[in-house]
């Protein structure tokens, strides 16, 4: 991969845009899931799945990519 879009908030990083999310992982699920890539945007019943992809056992896997903005509060 030559390049990720990541944008710095404090002392972390986070992917510019969900778009962005989803190419890291696509061109990365051998490396991160060991998944074999199979279909992107894909369009099923209605709704469109963000990556679809295939164990070593050929067992279909769904991935839904969503960027979250976790807030923790803590009190003592």
């Amino acid at each position: 991969m030559d390049s990720v879009n990541l944008i710095k908030t404090g002392n972390s990083w986070k992917f510019a845009t969900e778009a962005d999310l989803e190419d890291f992982v696509w061109e990365n699920l051998k490396e991160l899931f060991g998944l074999i890539p199979l279909k992107r945007q894909y369009y099923v019943s209605g709704q469109i799945c963000d990556i679809l992809a295939l164990r070593e056992n050929k067992q279909l896997v769904v991935l839904e990519l969503k960027m979250l903005k976790i807030d923790i509060l803590f009190s003592s």
